[in-house]
């Protein structure tokens, strides 16, 4: 009997951690076209506003931002396909064309992985 249980709660313990390693975001936000985004001044500063702390925020921005500190130091490992996509195509206009606001916006993704402890925050 007790041989049963504990091969019971091995495999259990076993199938917690793969599940626990296909963890993803929810891709309920994975619709925004980025690339129009990133082009249109108004709608690309309105979500760098929300993420820095210095605008309100939409639903699906609000989420993002909640989100975006981990991410960023587990770099996307809960990613969809798609928000890794984005992510890469977020920071290289960041990098070509507003690099400081790009490193403001890591650093205080950062600073906040590390006051909510998430893993990989270093």
């Amino acid at each position: 009997m007790f041989r049963g249980t504990l091969l019971v709660l091995v495999v259990s313990l076993m199938l917690a951690a793969v599940y626990a390693d296909d963890e993803k975001y929810s891709d309920k936000y994975d619709t925004l076209d980025i690339d129009a985004a990133l082009a249109d001044d108004a709608t690309r500063n309105k979500y760098f506003n929300c993420f820095i702390g210095n605008g309100p925020c939409t639903e699906d921005a609000a989420y993002w931002k909640n989100n975006f500190p981990e991410a960023v130091v587990t770099k996307c490992a809960k990613c969809t396909d798609w928000q890794k996509t984005a992510f890469d195509k977020i920071a290289a206009w960041y990098a070509e064309n507003d690099e400081q606001a790009w490193t403001a916006l890591m650093e205080k993704s950062i600073a906040e992985a590390k006051a909510r402890n998430i893993p990989g925050a270093k």
